[in-house]
């Protein structure tokens, strides 16, 4: 697999552990303004809005 020590696994995943939450926020808030422009895009020139 990995070359790295346990130490750096253990900081990194707790790294991974902190900043989760907070960039799953970021994406969940990225794909909801990331569907609302792409329906705004495909559905306001039809005339579906």
């Amino acid at each position: 697999m990995s070359s790295l020590p346990p130490g750096v696994i253990l900081i990194l995943g707790g790294l991974v552990l902190t900043l989760l939450p907070r960039s799953a926020q970021a994406m969940g808030a990225l794909l909801t303004s990331g569907t609302r422009f792409v329906a705004a895009v495909f559905f306001y020139p039809t005339g579906c809005l």
